[in-house]
């Protein structure tokens, strides 16, 4: 039997067996891992400020610009292309 915590903030301590994988919950534990962990609905309120924090951040913002004008760039490097072989189909 071992035991180890099993939160990252090291408030709940569990036993578990290495051999046979059980793990064992002290009275109170099981409603400890139910405060310190997020519901479904939690988790995803905090990603979507996640996502909207990451995407406002000033070096995703001037990456996606940089990203936007290669984009025209190849699409206005394909357009002459395309014109250039309809030329030459023509002849």
């Amino acid at each position: 039997m071992m035991r180890r915590y099993y939160s990252p903030k090291r408030i709940l301590e569990i036993d578990d067996c290495p051999s046979c994988g059980g793990v064992w919950l002290d009275s109170g534990e099981l409603e400890t891992l139910r405060e310190i962990f997020l519901s479904d609905n939690e988790r995803a309120i905090l990603r979507e400020k996640l996502i909207e924090e990451v995407e406002r951040h000033p070096d995703v913002v001037a990456h996606r610009e940089e990203h936007e004008q290669f984009i025209r760039r190849m699409n206005n490097f394909t357009e002459i292309l395309w014109r250039i072989i309809g030329i030459r189909r023509r002849n």
